[in-house]
Formats: C-alpha cells, sequence, structure tokens
C-alpha cells in the first residue's frame, strides 16, 4: 500500500514537472517578439548609409532612429512589474504584438524620416513589453527544475539577437530594398500572434513573476541606457578623427 501510495506520488510531481504546451507558446510567442526586436536594434545601423542618402538626414540625425528606439525600449521596460499587477496576460500580450507588427508596418511603408522615427518608437515600445514578459512567462510559470533552462534559452534570445543584426541587415540589403527587411519579418511575428492565441493560460496574471520580471529587466535597461549616453561622444569622436 505504502509502495502504491510513494509511487502515484512519483508520477504526479513528474507530472508537475513536465513542460505544458501552453507555456511552450507563451515563451515561442513572446520569445519571437524579443529576439525581432534586438535584432532590428542593431540591424538598423547598418542601414544608416542608404537611409541618409534617401531622406537627406546627416549622421547625428539619423542615429536617432537608434537612441530614440533605444530610449524606449529602457522607459518601457522598468513598467513591466506595474503591467504585471495591473493587466492580464493577454492583454500585454496583444498590446506587445500591435506595436511590433504597426512598427514593421510603418517602417516598410514609410514615406519620410519622421514616419520612419515614429515607427521605430513603436517598435521600441513592443520590444520594451515583450522581453520582460518573456522572463515574467519563464519565472512565473516554468516548473522549479526546467527554470534554469527555460532562463538559459530565453538568456540566448538576449544574447544572439544582436550578433546577428548587422549579418542579416548587410546580406539583404545588398540584394534588395532596405525595406524588405522589415517585410521579411512581419510573418515571424504573425506567428508569434497565432502562438499566443492559442496559448490558453495567457489570459490570467501572475504577481509573483511581476517582480521578477523587473528584475531581470532592470539591469538590461542600465547597459542600453549606457549605450545610449555613450553614443553622442562616439559621434563627436568620429567627427573629430
Amino acid at each position: 500500500m505504502s509502495q502504491s501510495i510513494a509511487r502515484n506520488n512519483n508520477t504526479a510531481t513528474q507530472d508537475d514537472e513536465n513542460i505544458s504546451i501552453n507555456l511552450i507558446l507563451a515563451i515561442l510567442s513572446t520569445g519571437i517578439m524579443a529576439f525581432i526586436g534586438i535584432l532590428t536594434e542593431t540591424l538598423t545601423n547598418v542601414l544608416f548609409p542608404g537611409l541618409m542618402a534617401e531622406f537627406h538626414v546627416d549622421t547625428s540625425t539619423v542615429q536617432w532612429l537608434t537612441t530614440g528606439y533605444l530610449l524606449t525600449v529602457a522607459l518601457v521596460t522598468p513598467l513591466s512589474s506595474y503591467f504585471k499587477r495591473k493587466l492580464k496576460l493577454r492583454t500585454i500580450f496583444l498590446t506587445a504584438i500591435v506595436l511590433c507588427i504597426t512598427g514593421c508596418l510603418m517602417v516598410a511603408c514609410t514615406l519620410n524620416f519622421p514616419m520612419l522615427m515614429t515607427a521605430r518608437i513603436l517598435q521600441g515600445a513592443g520590444t520594451g513589453i515583450a522581453l520582460p514578459l518573456m522572463f515574467n512567462i519563464i519565472l512565473g510559470q516554468s516548473p522549479k527544475s526546467k527554470i534554469g533552462m527555460l532562463m538559459g534559452v530565453g538568456g540566448m534570445v538576449v544574447a544572439v539577437a544582436p550578433a546577428l543584426g548587422p549579418t542579416v541587415g548587410g546580406l539583404v540589403g545588398t540584394f534588395m530594398p532596405w525595406r524588405w527587411i522589415f517585410v521579411i519579418l512581419l510573418p515571424f511575428l504573425f506567428v508569434s500572434l497565432v502562438c499566443g492565441l492559442k496559448n490558453d493560460s495567457s489570459g490570467h496574471s501572475y504577481r509573483r513573476g511581476a517582480y521578477q520580471s523587473a528584475a531581470c529587466a532592470l539591469p538590461s535597461s542600465r547597459i542600453r541606457l549606457f549605450r545610449v549616453c555613450a553614443r553622442p561622444w562616439r559621434i563627436r569622436r568620429y567627427r573629430s578623427e
């Protein structure tokens, strides 16, 4: 009798430690958004010469496409804890994906530099919501034994995307117009939307995960703010040379 009870307890424990389909879909949907957002952060730098020629702007103006984007991400990311306490995960996810899709569509159809700048700010707001949301879901919904592995997956998204940005931007920009880079990214965002809508648990909020997501997001915000503050100094140094 005792062996049967112990066997049932072990089975129940194993079931609790399994990663559910809903969790996989939630991480996949937010991970795609975060990856694309961070990818475009470094991808845009490669496009500066073409953008300067097309919109007739100088270096100090075009660099605001990246500076404004990073400032928006740095400002929105620390608000993640407040969003998680006040809103449902589905509402937060839909807000982020709408901002990302709208930003990509505006970049692909941009007519002038102010429109392009507005699109980048929208993309920055979507990324600032999606990045901590991914870690919030991992910390709030993952089995304890799987948190380390899933945090590693989330960290890989953050680490790999900036390295691939210049390469992707250079390859695509060499063989087709720069607007097509953002057109190519749109199907991936729609895949993220479908995965998020299929997640049954996205309607719940997790108070514990909200605080932890802010703890994970603040270090990256400090790094981004440092990069933003250092950018004008690099431009002045480049001009002096």
